[in-house]
């Protein structure tokens, strides 16, 4: 495999800042943006790649995070509980997606613009909480894989969100 990370881009500032951030760190920088939702095209993914000299996918994760997110949301709320999407979508469709492409494209690394740390310790990878306590985003990390998370790169789990803004 080669030293190429690919980048789920969901069009926000962190997301972008994170590309930059490992495109500075001399990775090939493949953006990877999850259609998850019917709404419309983001054309400014297009331009800010196009900048950051990044090549852009779209993936089509729709029926997966139909299945995965909001039918389970639906059916344990109508049963009285009140779930999270975020952790479901973490766990059961980002991650396995961005993870998906980057093995179809012989890539090793994934990597998101979460606010998390990931570290290993005793021989095993965990999500630990970032710099930024108040932005801080383990908590929808925590079911995602092993296999996944010693792939994973958080670069800006070392930044608060007024130094990402900053860059």
């Amino acid at each position: 495999m080669r030293q190429s990370v690919v980048v789920g881009l969901s069009g926000g500032v962190d997301s972008f800042v994170t590309a930059l951030l490992l495109k500075q760190q001399g990775y090939e920088v493949i953006g990877v943006h999850l259609q998850l939702w019917a709404d419309k095209e983001k054309p400014q993914l297009d331009s800010l790649c196009r900048d950051l000299g990044i090549e852009l996918l779209r993936y089509d994760g729709q029926e997966l995070f139909r299945r995965q997110v909001v039918d389970v949301f639906v059916q344990e709320y109508s049963e009285g509980r009140t779930p999270n999407p975020c952790a479901l979508c973490n766990n059961t469709v980002k991650w396995s997606l961005l993870l998906q492409v980057a093995d179809e494209m012989r890539v090793e690394k994934v990597a998101t613009g979460h606010y998390v740390k990931i570290l290993p310790l005793a021989g095993h990878w965990y999500v630990c909480k970032g710099e930024d306590a108040v932005k801080d985003q383990s908590y929808f990390l925590w079911g995602v894989k092993e296999k996944l998370l010693m792939r994973a790169l958080t670069p800006l789990g070392d930044f608060t969100k007024v130094q990402v803004k900053k860059m």
